[in-house]
């Protein structure tokens, strides 16, 4: 009994293990192959194909990474027919997945689709092409279901994950003794990928440097992850930015705010109910063709499970002093910083209770079995 899993980035690699842990208990004789990064293979994937390899950022990305993707796509579908799956689960990179899901219903293999590609802000003439190749669409954001349901596509909406696991792994004192902060500090996150590092990580640094010439002392966290290390060691980081590895959700716990590009480290800087400014820079070419797709009027999840903006977000047009701004209003303390956090309150809410993987793992082990 073998299952095909396939993760193209580092969110879902993490999110793809959370649940296969909760599947592994349920179909005990299962194993796991397909493409993943570290967390998928911590939790037993034979990943035949490292994220790394195939990780792709705009448009561009996609065009110069083109012969790379294609041969592990091929890679994939060779090994479709010599293991035989009794069923395959895909986790969102659409462009990838979509085009797989195709060659998996033509060799009669169930197809189960956990985290929605978000077709429902740029693609949804793709959503007819998802109803006949995906048996099943499982959902971790509550406006989702409704979305697909109306498509006619057998859909389940089961919570966000991150609701069980985004929480402090140590007391604010332990953290604080660790990295050697006494005061103020905040949380910055340019990225999980080196090109998205490169174009956010400089207007950070800026931006804290405007808001060190009211708060003297404020210190900011940058959590690295391997992907990135190589990028931090070769820049000369000022003493009053402390990089952590691990610790992430830690930081998020005792920090003042954020500064944080837009993606799933939003979702976790809402999951501590961390105040924050959002920001995400792509290449101009990626832009221009995203904003004659995207339909959605915000960029950030939280924004849009809210249906208001209640995270500040600069897209795009990166206006430091207004992004400095911002974040001084949040270093207040005032009512702005109150108001956004009833209202991360309220988003979290939404996306409980715990349980989501399980719950997840359940319709997926009803569909393969049945």
């Amino acid at each position: 009994m073998n299952i095909l899993i396939v993760a193209g980035e580092k969110s879902g690699d993490l999110q793809a293990a959370y649940l296969i842990e909760a599947l592994s208990g349920i179909l005990s004789d299962a194993e796991f192959w397909g493409i993943g990064g570290t967390s998928m293979r911590n939790a037993g994937v034979d990943t035949l194909i490292d994220i790394s390899e195939i990780a792709v950022m705009g448009f561009l990305d996609v065009v110069l990474n083109y012969r790379k993707i294609n041969s592990a796509f091929d890679k994939i579908v060779r090994e479709i027919k010599k293991r035989k799956p009794i069923g395959a689960i895909l986790v969102d990179y659409p462009g990838f997945n979509l085009k797989l899901a195709r060659k998996l219903k033509e060799s009669g293999i169930s197809v189960g689709y956990y985290i929605s590609p978000q077709v429902w802000a740029w693609g949804v003439r793709r959503v007819r092409k998802m109803k006949r190749y995906v048996d099943r669409m499982v959902c971790i954001l509550p406006f989702e279901k409704e979305f697909y349901a109306k498509f006619g596509m057998k859909v389940d909406y089961v919570g966000h994950p991150f609701f069980d696991h985004v929480k402090p792994d140590m007391s604010e004192e332990k953290f604080r003794e660790m990295t050697g902060i006494n005061g103020k500090f905040i949380v910055m996150m340019p990225g999980s990928r080196v090109k998205e590092v490169k174009r956010h990580y400089t207007v950070m640094m800026e931006v804290l440097s405007i808001l060190r010439l009211k708060y003297k002392d404020l210190c900011a966290v940058i959590p690295i992850t391997e992907t990135v290390k190589d990028y931090y060691k070769a820049k000369k980081i000022p003493d009053y930015v402390v990089p952590i590895e691990g610790m992430t959700y830690s930081a998020m716990s005792y920090a003042e705010a954020g500064l944080i590009a837009s993606g799933s480290a939003v979702m976790e800087a809402s999951m501590s109910i961390l105040p924050s400014v959002v920001i995400y820079r792509v290449d101009p070419l990626s832009w221009f063709l995203g904003s004659l797709l995207i339909k959605t009027p915000y960029f950030a999840i939280s924004n849009l499970i809210a249906g208001k903006e209640i995270l500040p977000e600069f897209i795009q047009k990166i206006d430091r002093f207004k992004i400095a701004g911002h974040m001084d209003k949040l270093l207040e303390h005032g009512d702005f910083y109150n108001e956004t956090q009833r209202n991360l309150l309220k988003v979290k809410e939404q996306l409980g209770p715990s349980g989501a993987e399980i719950r997840a793992a359940k319709i997926f082990a009803n569909l393969f079995t049945s």
